[in-house]
């Protein structure tokens, strides 16, 4: 199977701090891949870098066989939703207006959208089944929607590459599984999947491959594998079936 990242010897430091250290790490197309860790492990600078929004201190990385940080038209490939702290909840516009913006990932941000562009974001909307809320403003909507609307929005961009960040924090049960039902769609339909969650007991229902992360890259593999292992005890310090999506990343890392 083609891969579309890889790392070598990948390291991160922040402040004096070891945030990331000697990380090697691969995904290959069509994988729907969770990362786990306890709050501060390094998963959220781990996606930053894998985008291209920070550079690591040391080692290499390729994505899509480029350096992140210079895919260049070809950046649209990726898309990415980071946690929804970080999203601008000041947005002054509505949800479809969002989800346009996404077009310009891949036309540049200086292109009028025609009809098909339109046409796109359209599909964007229905795929994330937000059609009932195109119309009202983007801060005026609950966290479960804000996320569908930003992966609308990486939708749009028509990428190959979805990259997720806590997308199920604060949402309700109900809501988690209509979420993973149209993640799962979306992968079935060629879009590979990388997602960091604390929600490990749901995580691991869904994906195809479990990473588990704190700081090194310890272990890795089929989500049954993993449930068994011994060595989750350890990375969290308790028993990880009784963690769940509530938590933070440290405020700490970049």
């Amino acid at each position: 199977m083609n891969r579309i990242i890889e790392t070598e010897n990948l390291y991160f430091r922040y402040k004096n701090l070891e945030i990331l250290v000697d990380v090697n790490f691969y995904v290959s197309s069509g994988e729907f891949i969770g990362i786990i860790g306890p709050n501060g492990a390094g998963k959220t600078t781990l996606l930053k870098i894998l985008v291209g929004l920070l550079a690591p201190s040391s080692g290499k990385i390729r994505v899509f066989g480029r350096d992140p940080q210079l895919l260049g038209k070809n950046r649209h490939l990726v898309g990415y939703v980071p946690q929804a702290n970080e999203a601008d909840k000041n947005f002054p516009i509505t949800v479809r207006e969002v989800v346009a913006l996404g077009r310009y990932h891949e036309k540049g941000f200086f292109t009028n959208l025609n009809a098909e562009d339109f046409k796109i974001v359209e599909s964007s909307i229905c795929k994330m089944d937000i059609e009932n809320i195109a119309d009202k403003q983007f801060n005026a909507l609950s966290g479960g929607q804000k996320q569908r609307t930003l992966i609308a929005r990486a939708l749009a961009q028509k990428p190959s590459l979805l990259i997720l960040d806590e997308p199920t924090a604060g949402i309700d049960v109900k809501t988690q599984v209509s979420f993973y039902q149209i993640l799962k769609k979306l992968n079935q339909e060629g879009i590979t999947i990388i997602m960091v969650s604390h929600d490990i007991g749901a995580l691991t229902k869904e994906v195809s491959r479990i990473v588990c992360l704190n700081k090194k890259l310890h272990i890795q593999g089929c989500p049954a594998d993993i449930m068994k292992s011994k060595y989750l005890k350890k990375l969290y310090g308790y028993d990880v079936l009784l963690l769940t999506h509530e938590g933070k990343e440290n405020d700490n890392e970049p």
